[in-house]
């Protein structure tokens, strides 16, 4: 690999904020990385701005979330691997993972990192992080206590509200998101995806969820690439399921 192409590659990610907490942090990686890398063939980077600064937030945060339960499953690399795979350059993607590796071994303050993803990203694109997030978490069928922590610190840093987070944690739980029978445990998280409780009327609910229709729509995130906005899809159509069931049980034209 062209060490200045990578170098190229993550200052479009930190850039201008490469004094920053996380500017720090890739900096303290980047030795062995390059040591990794230097044999490896050139690679054009073509990433936007915006983008890499994205990818840059994706890679610490999935650091965090790893280090959760001490250490990185199989299951979770192979998700972040895929996810990358799937909205990036897919030519760079041992460059990604092994970044992410020394992240993972890397013990950083986790407010710092947070508070500047806030400032650089759109509130719509910082939700779109905590779902990711919970989809790691999700990776070996089993969300942990820690896991659930590390995620909600990393939300009310990012200033997400309980409210979006417990809609999101939601729709990973109870079978929701498995399309398994509805029973009264996962009737109870449809209402929670949907952030009213099952005594509000039916216009607080319908209320809800069209300012929730506004705030997740993909369209939101549509400047990170057709895959990110994907990603956001399976979110908004969980949003979706849990309306459509609740308007078929209540009875809701």
């Amino acid at each position: 690999m062209d060490l200045s192409s990578f170098e190229s590659w993550l200052e479009r990610g930190t850039g201008r904020i490469k004094e920053s907490p996380i500017g720090k942090l890739f900096e303290s990686a980047l030795g062995s990385v390059f040591e990794k890398l230097k044999y490896a063939p050139g690679i054009d980077i073509n990433d936007s701005l915006k983008r890499n600064e994205f990818e840059v937030s994706l890679i610490v945060l999935s650091a965090a979330v790893i280090r959760a339960e001490g250490g990185a499953s199989p299951y979770e690399l192979d998700y972040v691997r895929s996810f990358l795979l799937k909205n990036f350059d897919p030519k760079f993607i041992e460059a990604r993972m092994y970044l992410l590796e020394q992240v993972i071994a890397k013990d950083f303050p986790l407010r710092p990192v947070c508070l500047q993803i806030k400032k650089l990203k759109s509130h719509a694109v910082r939700l779109q992080l905590i779902h990711y997030l919970f989809g790691i978490a999700d990776a070996d069928l089993e969300i942990t206590p820690k896991e659930i922590e590390v995620i909600q610190h990393i939300a009310k840093h990012l200033g997400i509200s309980d409210k979006d987070f417990r809609s999101i944690r939601a729709m990973f739980y109870s079978g929701a998101h498995l399309g398994s029978k509805p029973s009264s445990v996962v009737i109870s998280t449809y209402y929670e995806i949907l952030e009213v409780k099952t005594e509000d009327s039916n216009d607080d609910i319908k209320k809800s969820y069209r300012r929730l229709v506004k705030k997740y729509h993909p369209d939101k995130v549509q400047h990170l690439g057709e895959d990110v906005q994907k990603a956001a899809s399976d979110k908004f159509q969980k949003l979706q399921e849990a309306y459509d069931f609740i308007k078929k049980e209540r009875g809701i034209l």
